[in-house]
């Protein structure tokens, strides 16, 4: 299926809910809106399964010190410029470092964040809350450390991923 196709199934499902009251919701409690979506994105990948709109740079790398946020918003962190192919053979996704304010340094998934060209922002959207991570069996990675664990902002500022300013 195709973008236009994909975007026109999203489409009928919402326009279906307002003659079939509670459509929708199942739909997504079936997953379906989900995976279009998921399917509609795969679609906006490189060859090699990179977010288009992500710039990397001729060495490989991207750039450092780009925002991150966790699942809920709450938590945010830093690009320290690495990425890498998924070494899983189950996964078709590219690891990216990520310094976060808790302190810890995580390569996350891009099988469970969204990079957004318009805010230059990557956000986890699936997998565990900073980890996004999507590899089967789901242990969803690492979980943030507890606040008070958590280093201060001019210590984070020492590091080169939070003293860089993308915007």
């Amino acid at each position: 299926m195709d973008l236009q196709a994909t975007m026109l199934s999203i489409t009928g499902l919402f326009r279906a809910d307002c003659f079939v009251e509670g459509l929708l919701i199942g739909k997504i409690r079936e997953g379906m809106v989900q995976r279009l979506c998921r399917h509609a994105y795969g679609l906006s990948l490189t060859r090699d399964r990179w977010p288009q709109h992500f710039a990397v740079n001729a060495d490989g790398r991207i750039r450092a010190g780009i925002v991150v946020k966790s699942i809920d918003g709450k938590i945010e962190g830093r690009t320290t410029g690495g990425r890498r192919k998924c070494p899983s053979n189950q996964c078709n996704g590219w690891l990216v470092g990520v310094h976060w304010q808790t302190g810890q340094q995580l390569h996350i998934c891009t099988e469970g964040w969204h990079y957004d060209p318009t805010t230059d922002e990557v956000r986890v959207i699936g997998g565990g809350v900073i980890s996004a991570r999507f590899v089967l069996p789901k242990t969803f990675g690492v979980e943030p450390l507890p606040r008070r664990e958590w280093p201060s902002r001019a210590d984070l500022m020492r590091t080169k991923a939070w003293s860089i300013s993308t915007r």
